[in-house]
């Protein structure tokens, strides 16, 4: 348990996509936004990331077990980075009522995965639960602004999923990254902790 004097914040370990893939996606949300306006609140271009492990609200000293498991991760990896590219668009939650507005990614998709679980089996050595949640990889764009209007959700969800294919904008993932998300505000505001690169052949190094 934590103590009194460890403040609780939220955390999460996340690739970012580079910045032509975030000018592509600025663009649809700002298209999104004239297509069904007033029905989604939008998440900024330079805060959309891919989420690797999301932590929800833990005590501030968990940063020193989830650094080196970052970069016991990255050790093991020993690939280097490897290559993804934007794709589809969709939503989580049922067609009247979507949850999340979100952009495919496609791309070496095993090479993720793997270092998914390889993040994964380091915090569970480092004494955090394993992740329970099928790894679903995704670019969260926005959110409705109305969960509860179901007519309103249904227009969204169809735009989103008559929406055509992004172009296949590709990047290489070099690097993951420790987050903290600051509420308030809204939106909330992101600060990277510490580093880990994904190097080829040799340790990665965690840096803060």
């Amino acid at each position: 348990m934590a103590e009194s004097n460890d403040p609780v914040i939220r955390l999460f370990v996340a690739i970012y996509p580079s910045d032509e893939a975030r000018q592509v996606l600025g663009a649809t949300i700002g298209e999104l936004e004239q297509a069904v306006p007033g029905l989604g609140r939008w998440v900024r271009p330079e805060r959309v990331h891919l989420t690797l492990r999301f932590f929800g609200d833990v005590p501030r000293s968990s940063v020193d077990a989830i650094l080196p498991a970052m970069n016991g991760a990255t050790e093991s990896w020993r690939r280097g980075g490897f290559q993804l590219h934007l794709s589809e668009l969709g939503t989580f939650g049922g067609p009247k009522s979507p949850r999340v507005i979100w952009a495919g990614v496609g791309g070496d998709m095993d090479a993720l995965r793997d270092l998914h679980g390889a993040l994964d089996r380091e915090l569970v050595r480092a004494g955090f639960a394993p992740d329970r949640q099928p790894y679903r990889p995704h670019l969260t764009l926005g959110r409705p602004r109305n969960a509860r209007n179901r007519t309103a959700g249904r227009t969204l969800s169809d735009t989103i999923l008559g929406w055509p294919h992004l172009p296949a904008i590709s990047w290489k993932s070099g690097a993951i990254h420790l987050i903290h998300s600051v509420l308030p505000p809204e939106p909330p505001e992101y600060i990277c902790l510490g580093s880990s690169a994904l190097t080829a052949g040799s340790a990665g190094e965690a840096t803060t």
